[in-house]
């Protein structure tokens, strides 16, 4: 699938080994591209919401997330 919109933009984030393996888990269960698509996907749709609060298609994610590190 190419790209359309060209992205020259970066952010990087730091995340524990355990936070990592769940994200690289869920990105696999999602069928996500890449951790990159999927992270990129995710941030974008948060600014959608506008409330502050999780949308109810990331809030199983986040849960998700949350109950592989803890």
């Amino acid at each position: 699938m190419p790209v359309l919109k060209r992205r020259s933009r970066i952010v990087s984030f730091r995340l524990s080994q355990e936070e990592y393996d769940a994200l690289k888990d869920t990105c696999l269960a999602e069928g996500a591209r890449s951790i990159s698509d999927f992270a990129r996907s995710a941030a974008c749709r948060l600014p959608l919401n506008g409330n502050g609060s999780l949308d109810e298609v990331l809030e199983p994610v986040v849960r998700t997330l949350h109950g592989r590190v803890e």
